[in-house]
């Protein structure tokens, strides 16, 4: 809900949609067919249908190029969430976060800015485990053979997703799936995710 509350107020404030900011400060300086608008992706072809783990369509490709443009200020319940990217794409996310706030040598977020979405705010419990809760990241540590990973999940429509890295390594790992099932190992985390970051990390 504070997501929400916070798009809100800096499309009301900037008089501008979250999307055209995205698109301005970091989608097209990236190089990245991104939104969170899914109708405003570029290369439509690029668009997955998704799927539910018992191979039904949660969600249809024409369905998703077809959304248009929400107004201003009234759509709080995407700022959650929402994102259409490429695993590519969200990996230079990752990366921007992975050093403290740079990708490339060109300074997209301030350190500062880093430092408070690292900054733990609360210790919460999934499925048993705990972790630190940040803003909007989660951290745990001796993970997935790492001594530390900040990371955020993703779920919606059949696609489950993980971002994850170490900031003293700078090593990071994205993984979007679609038609997975939904059930958690023993950290909390979507098990196919797991799995495959755990994997990664270790080869």
């Amino acid at each position: 809900f504070a997501i929400g509350v916070a798009g809100t107020t800096l499309e009301l404030a900037a008089n501008r949609a979250v999307n055209s900011y995205a698109k301005e400060n970091f989608f097209d300086p990236l190089g990245m067919d991104a939104s969170f608008n899914s109708g405003e992706i570029k290369d439509k072809k690029l668009i997955a249908t998704l799927y539910n783990p018992d191979d039904s369509v949660a969600r249809a490709a024409s369905v998703s190029a077809s959304f248009k443009k929400r107004e201003i200020g009234r759509s709080s319940a995407f700022f959650a969430g929402g994102l259409t990217i490429s695993a590519k794409d969200l990996a230079k996310l990752t990366a921007i976060l992975a050093n403290d706030g740079t990708y490339e040598g060109v300074r997209y977020l301030s350190e500062e800015s880093v430092q408070i979405m690292e900054t733990p705010c609360l210790t919460a419990v999934s499925r048993g485990h705990e972790f630190e809760q940040c803003i909007p990241l989660r951290y745990q540590t001796e993970i997935y053979g790492q001594s530390r990973l900040y990371y955020h999940l993703g779920i919606a429509y059949g696609t489950l997703s993980l971002i994850s890295y170490n900031p003293d390594t700078r090593d990071g790992v994205v993984i979007i799936s679609t038609g997975a099932n939904e059930s958690h190992d023993d950290r909390g985390i979507f098990k196919i995710c797991g799995d495959i970051a755990d994997y990664i990390y270790n080869s």
